[in-house]
């Protein structure tokens, strides 16, 4: 697995991922990147607000980057309600936060999926909302960043099932397993939809650092 840290100042986000050959994950700086936009990207970037302009902008920077790494055709990526579209020979991801974005693009594995989180996003009033009863248990007495990783690890397997299920998964859909010692995570899917079973044989991995947490999750 390539890392593309295209901001020096965010080079502590990387860490010591699974080596994935022909995969690549590129991080940068939030900022004004629209001249890396192709074809309808600058449309869909014409409609949307500043703020909005800016994080959609950096993440179609870092899957250029990742596209030049794997020699790949830097093709536009479309979207259909927000959810990226990948052109044949590929299989990718993108996310944000207010501040860092971060696309991981693959041609050799099933699926994958990342995300980044702000620290102290996730607070105990959305826990209902986004564990389940187990999960939320569990979280009482686990260190208090477990909430923001775990719904981050969520967030990543949805990225990486979903181009192959098509199917929504709901937050209590998924279970998180977490490895705190491995810094791993394994997800147990809990719904009825057959593909999304796939998501049992993923794999995932996470790192905390500068007020983040940034989650991997591959599917073979």
């Amino acid at each position: 697995m390539k890392w593309l840290v295209l901001d020096p100042a965010l080079a502590a986000l990387q860490f010591n991922a699974p080596n994935v050959a022909d995969t690549a994950i590129a991080i940068a700086s939030i900022g004004d990147y629209q001249t890396a936009l192709i074809g309808g990207e600058m449309d869909n970037h014409r409609e949307m607000g500043q703020a909005r302009r800016d994080s959609f902008s950096s993440g179609r920077f870092c899957v250029r980057a990742a596209q030049v790494e794997l020699a790949l055709p830097t093709h536009e990526i479309g979207r259909v309600e927000r959810a990226p579209i990948w052109p044949q020979g590929c299989i990718g991801s993108i996310s944000h936060s207010p501040s860092v974005a971060v696309a991981a693009l693959s041609r050799s594995l099933t699926g994958v999926g990342v995300d980044i989180e702000h620290q102290g996003r996730v607070t105990g009033k959305l826990w209902p909302k986004v564990f389940t009863e187990e999960e939320a248990a569990w979280l009482v007495t686990a260190p208090e960043f477990c909430a923001d990783l775990m719904f981050s690890a969520k967030e990543a397997g949805y990225k990486a099932i979903y181009p192959l299920g098509q199917q929504f998964i709901g937050f209590h859909e998924a279970r998180i397993e977490l490895d705190l010692a491995r810094q791993q995570f394994r997800i147990k899917y809990l719904g009825a939809h057959t593909a999304n079973k796939l998501l049992d044989a993923g794999t995932g991995y996470w790192h905390l650092e500068q007020d983040h947490v940034l989650t991997i999750f591959t599917l073979d």
